[in-house]
């Protein structure tokens, strides 16, 4: 009975927590770029109510309970880095990756320091300094490590992540095209080494490898969330269910241990 009431407290709070995971992908379903949470639960790590075998395997002849464990719980989020739709928008700064890799921004912590980040949300504007930066504020980097800026221009960024801009030559007052930068552009042997950092950003690990960028930027576009908001709703609508039945189990077994200890002690 006590065992019964703390698998189904478990089993409430397990859910609680897909339930959390869900709510976040629906709020995140426009956010550009953003890649779908999926609750990862772990199960009894010994087969559940059975004797494995050994001398605890019988006491005095009779068979005895194995050990059981207390239920399921989410033992990590996995990430899905499957690639969501394109749109066209309005904008030279609004920038979509078609293929794999990331966008390399610089995030500050609270000591100050700055750590390089990473996120396919390529919605960029610039600062009062003419930075590119990401709607957040983060600061774009560049190929040589830091920022980018850009004079006064008609911008245009190509494929390959070159930032262009179109000015007036004072001398012949002509239109020239020059560089004010590249952006910086990176890509891993295993995405699955990377960890959610917040912000729609990605932080890599000691096991991330960095590979070259084999993928194409694309101006003018933006990607979109890889949520399908019909199935996180079908997926909540399960996981609401799991939790009345671990709540009615949670019920039963307090009223079952209520009724042993009021009436059958009396006996």
């Amino acid at each position: 009975m006590i065992r019964g009431l703390y698998a189904s407290g478990v089993g409430m709070k397990t859910n609680l927590n897909r339930m959390d995971v869900i709510s976040n992908n629906l709020a995140n379903v426009d956010t550009a770029g953003f890649k779908r949470e999926t609750p990862v639960q772990r199960s009894f790590s010994e087969e559940l109510m059975r004797a494995v075998g050994g001398p605890n395997y019988a006491v005095h002849g009779v068979m005895r309970v194995g050990p059981a464990r207390l239920g399921s719980f989410v033992d990590e989020v996995h990430v899905d880095f499957s690639p969501g739709g394109l749109r066209q928008v309005s904008g030279s700064l609004s920038l979509a990756i078609d293929g794999e890799g990331f966008f390399a921004i610089s995030m500050t912590d609270r000591n100050g320091e700055a750590t390089e980040r990473f996120t396919r949300n390529g919605a960029f504007t610039l600062d009062q300094n003419r930075q590119l930066r990401t709607m957040e504020g983060h600061l774009v980097l560049g190929t040589g490590g830091g920022g980018i800026t850009l004079p006064d221009g008609e911008i245009e960024i190509s494929e390959s992540g070159a930032v262009l801009v179109r000015t007036v030559d004072p001398a012949t007052q002509e239109m020239v095209l020059q560089q004010a930068g590249t952006i910086r552009m990176v890509n891993f042997e295993n995405l699955q080494t990377l960890r959610q950092f917040g912000d729609n950003a990605f932080s890599s690990t000691e096991e991330s490898v960095q590979t070259d960028f084999t993928g194409r930027l694309l101006s003018g576009y933006l990607e979109n969330s890889n949520i399908n908001p019909v199935r996180e709703m079908v997926e909540m609508i399960a996981i609401q269910r799991a939790y009345e039945a671990n709540q009615r189990v949670l019920s039963i077994a307090d009223t079952t241990l209520q009724r042993a200890v009021n009436d059958i002690a009396r006996r």
